[in-house]
């Protein structure tokens, strides 16, 4: 029987709150709490902006996913939550090297539809100039 979540695993150290899959190899890693699968540093907001995610059909699962050690979401929001609280320069320079984008200086990055504030790591509720990843929630 497939590991869809923690406890589901037949392989966990309760300690640690890491399982292993049931599959007998290249088995994938499920936090039972999926912020465990991030740097402590890039945690802060993530159960709440995947809360938000802009497919709420697939919140729960997704929220759920991001616990595996497989998860591009989690690489997603380690890269650009790490950016916008760290380098939002670098955000700017992204925009307008790889899209001909001139953000304003309250520019917002979208994760799965949710905007987050550069170097606050704050949800962000006015309207600015975006760049988008995974603005259809479909990733």
């Amino acid at each position: 029987m497939p590991a869809r979540s923690f406890g589901a695993c037949l392989r966990r150290c309760p300690a640690c709150k890491v399982g292993f899959s049931n599959t007998p190899t290249a088995p994938t890693l499920i936090h039972e709490d999926p912020t465990g699968n991030v740097p402590a540093q890039v945690r802060k907001d993530i159960l709440l902006i995947l809360d938000r995610a802009i497919n709420k059909l697939n919140r729960q699962n997704k929220i759920r996913k991001f616990g595996y050690s497989t998860s591009e979401d989690a690489v997603s929001w380690t890269v650009f939550s790490f950016l916008c609280l760290q380098r939002p320069d670098v955000t700017s320079r992204l925009a307008r090297t790889l899209f001909n984008l001139q953000p304003s200086e309250d520019a917002s990055v979208l994760l799965w539809g949710v905007p987050i504030t550069p170097g606050h790591g704050q949800l962000h509720e006015h309207r600015t100039h975006t760049i988008q990843h995974g603005a259809s929630g479909c990733t």
